[in-house]
């Protein structure tokens, strides 16, 4: 099936409601982040940003992996959503446990925003839990909406809260996370009452089990799944830390460069419209490793599946793109238009990347994935480090994530073209 192909598929699907859903998480985000620059300027927008990127950063670290580990065992591994419904109590569980008396530590040390960071943790982990489980349980359009939902909160709060943002953001947390275990807790609640019995009525056709697990049933009670839930998870764990690490390494190297306040502000609203397009890429992957390991398309998803012409359209557009900001950048190094198009063209070129990367993750490539990712935070802080003592921190910023995003993408196409040459010869 040709990338064509796929997309006129996914069209017809639940998929365009998802990924609806997504896109307004997206736009969510970035009137966020446009509200903050209006209302309380540039140099709040830099605080609340680099807040933000930590927020984030600790919740890519501290969730390990285990939500990309939950749909490992539900599509490869044959596991039942219900059946995981213990694991997910004891992991939350174990988070509480050890983060919140941590949080109790660092406030009582006064520190407030490392404190309000440990007690989102085990809020944040539940609603990353909850939507792999629901992803399987209740398809594409739930996952949407739930995945939207912090950025949607978020908005609402920062519009009415005012300018206490990692009180803000914690408060996002928790509500992100308070109504996804709910609606986990409902679905149950259905499921039972429809069917009378202690299991989820599950609309797909599970996966056969992993013929490496053996030929009894799987049960997820079993060692050798516990093994295959934190092999998968800690393999995949080291690309979502790094990649949540991206921004606020970022922003903490414009932070500590000593750049103004503003110019931090100005890199953190940058990097907004950047992860625009990088987030959404983030949520569809999980929309297209579903459609790929439920094997219902083919991971065949190389350029060469786009006609000619498209193909050279597109470079034709980028490439005129690319040289109108780069000439804005010289003409006006200290206007945002021109930055804000590098940080566009670089948030474009890391949708092809993450989509060509969801095919290594659905093919179990984690090397290569972990690979990629710690390439990318080191090379993007090394080149902002560099340019930013030659140019505006937000024009260094972008410059240095379009190089970063453009070797990404190649390296991604080559080892996706691999796969498929392997595969369909």
């Amino acid at each position: 099936m040709s990338l064509v192909q796929l997309l006129r598929h996914l069209r017809k699907s639940a998929v365009l409601r998802s990924v609806g859903w997504q896109m307004l998480g997206s736009a969510a985000t970035l009137a966020t982040a446009l509200w903050i620059s209006w209302r309380h300027g540039l140099a709040a927008q830099g605080e609340f940003g680099l807040a933000k990127s930590w927020f984030d950063a600790a919740t890519a670290i501290a969730a390990l992996g285990l939500p990309h580990g939950l749909l490992h065992l539900m599509y490869r591994c044959g596991i039942s959503a219900q059946q995981l419904l213990p694991w997910l109590r004891r992991i939350l569980a174990v988070a509480a446990i050890l983060c919140l008396p941590t949080a109790a530590v660092a406030a009582a040390l006064g520190q407030q925003t490392p404190a309000l960071i440990f007690a989102s943790l085990p809020f944040a982990i539940a609603h990353l839990l909850a939507r792999s489980w629901l992803l399987r349980e209740r398809g594409e359009e739930i996952f949407g909406a739930i995945t939207a939902m912090p950025a949607l909160v978020l908005l609402a709060t920062v519009l009415l809260g005012g300018k206490h943002y990692a009180w803000l953001l914690f408060g996002t947390a928790a509500i992100a996370g308070t109504i996804s275990l709910t609606l986990v807790a409902h679905t149950v609640r259905q499921a039972r009452a429809a069917t009378g019995v202690k299991t989820c009525n599950v609309p797909k056709a599970l996966p056969p089990p992993d013929p490496a697990l053996g030929k009894k049933s799987p049960n997820a009670s079993t060692p050798s799944l516990r093994r295959e839930l934190w092999s998968s998870s800690l393999q995949i764990w080291m690309q979502a830390a790094l990649g949540g690490a991206l921004p606020a390494g970022l922003l903490s190297v414009v932070a500590q460069s000593g750049q103004t306040q503003r110019a931090l502000g100005e890199a953190s609203l940058g990097l907004h419209i950047y992860l625009v397009f990088a987030v959404l890429a983030g949520y569809g992957a999980p929309l297209l490793f579903h459609r790929i390991a439920d094997h219902r398309t083919s991971a065949k998803l190389d350029a060469a599946a786009l006609p000619a012409r498209i193909q050279h359209a597109l470079w034709v557009l980028g490439v005129a793109l690319l040289l109108l900001m780069l000439v804005g950048v010289f003409l006006q190094p200290n206007a945002l238009w021109p930055a804000i198009g590098l940080m566009s063209l670089a948030g474009i070129v890391a949708v092809a990347a993450r989509l060509q990367g969801t095919v290594l993750l659905a093919r179990s490539k984690y090397f290569e994935l972990s690979l990629q990712a710690g390439s990318r935070l080191l090379l993007a802080s090394l080149a902002t480090e560099l340019l930013i003592q030659f140019m505006p921190a937000l024009v260094a910023v972008g410059a240095a994530l379009l190089l970063t995003e453009g070797l990404t993408w190649w390296r991604s196409a080559q080892q996706a073209a691999r796969i498929s040459a392997t595969e369909f010869t």
